[in-house]
């Protein structure tokens, strides 16, 4: 009989321990996951932060670049049609001059020529030059309208192939960061591989010492 108490004892004891050093592994176990789902959730958030700060200095870049694109396009067509304006006024100007010299001019002819022939060369003559004058008027426009039309396509072909050349950037530099966070997350997780390994390792050698500790006790 007491020896079956005695073996009673000692497996109460030994499931007390075993319970006690459970309890002790699983809360260190416990400890070991919330650090390093912490530690994995702040590297989450740093990465978040970081590229919600290059998406939004690249979108902030795109739309300066394209109210500079805007701005400037409404400077070049004030130009133009402060250019224009100018360009009339100079012409309304010289149209009046030449009107004024004209018409003192055929009041100087009528006084002192007398002969038909001479005035119809003279009107001729003017029809001649006012015809050129309109030539030239109308090249001008067309001109002027051609080289609208021009610097409009530049700037359209312009502006097309930089937003092709942001966009490759930005694949790239996605697929980039990618694999960058792929090769992380994969040395992190060989690293608590490696800990938990090594954790379990030592706590069975604990768990086994501790156990025969127990029994040369129990023995003696």
């Amino acid at each position: 009989k007491r020896y079956l108490s005695i073996l009673q004892v000692q497996s109460c004891i030994r499931m007390w321990a075993c319970q006690r050093h459970h309890r002790s592994v699983k809360m260190l176990c416990i400890r070991l996951q919330s650090l390093f789902r912490g530690n994995l959730t702040r590297d989450e958030l740093y990465y978040r932060h970081v590229s919600a700060v290059k998406i939004q200095r690249i979108v902030r870049g795109y739309l300066t670049f394209v109210s500079f694109i805007e701005d400037m396009g409404k400077v070049i067509l004030v130009q133009s049609l402060a250019r224009r304006k100018i360009q009339q006024e100079k012409y309304e100007d010289f149209c009046w001059a030449a009107s004024t010299i004209q018409f003192w001019y055929r009041r100087k002819k009528q006084e002192e020529l007398v002969k038909l022939d001479y005035i119809w060369d003279v009107i001729v003559a003017q029809s001649a030059a006012r015809r050129w004058l309109a030539k030239r008027r109308v090249m001008e426009i067309h001109c002027i309208t051609i080289q609208s039309a021009w610097r409009m396509f530049v700037c359209k072909s312009d502006f097309s192939f930089t937003i092709i050349d942001i966009t490759l950037v930005q694949t790239k530099v996605r697929q980039w960061l990618a694999l960058r966070r792929a090769h992380e997350l994969r040395r992190r997780v060989e690293a608590a591989t490696m800990i938990q390994s090594a954790v379990r390792a030592r706590n069975v050698y604990l768990h086994y010492l501790w156990t025969i500790c127990s029994i040369i006790l129990c023995q003696s």
